[in-house]
């Protein structure tokens, strides 16, 4: 049975859009992470605001209830990049919404197995590794959760070096 070609392009175009979802995705942890997260307003309401969406994470990491942003603050969030994206990518937009979940998704389970279950594979050893770095050795360093790509471009990973002087 011969392929459809325009069906096989279709699905090229679809994944392709999946991925730049994931890609955007990678992009929105790490700075939000770092320049949202990491945020020290003025303002009372926004530093409040700051503590629960993140800073109740850093206060009690182990906390299974406290360890991603709550759905009252990542579903408008979502709804607005739904309508960003929606602008931008028109017929595609639900390939890019779709990855950019995906991403989201595979940053919760990622980020809560940092924090809950031993990780035992090399990579997620790492991936691990670079989190708990973030929250017990130095919070200003290490925003990528699911991975470095980010803190290596922006150059915020903590060096071995660093951790050396400190033990």
């Amino acid at each position: 049975m011969p392929i459809n070609l325009f069906v096989s392009h279709t699905i090229i175009i679809s994944l392709a859009f999946i991925c730049l979802g994931m890609m955007f995705w990678s992009f929105v942890e790490y700075t939000t992470h770092r320049f949202v997260f990491h945020w020290t307003p003025q303002n009372r309401f926004l530093k409040l605001l700051v503590f629960i969406s993140h800073g109740v994470h850093h206060a009690y990491p182990q906390d299974v209830s406290r360890s991603i942003t709550p759905l009252v603050i990542s579903l408008p969030l979502a709804s607005i990049f739904y309508f960003l994206f929606t602008l931008v990518f028109n017929t595609y937009a639900g390939g890019v919404f779709t990855g950019f979940l995906l991403g989201y998704f595979l940053y919760t389970i990622i980020h809560d197995s940092a924090h809950h279950f031993p990780m035992n594979y090399p990579v997620l050893k790492q991936i691990k590794r670079n989190h708990l770095r973030h929250h017990y050795f130095d919070d200003s360093k290490n925003f990528g959760v699911t991975h470095a790509f980010w803190d290596l471009v922006f150059k915020t990973p903590v060096k071995t070096k660093q951790l050396k002087k400190s033990h």
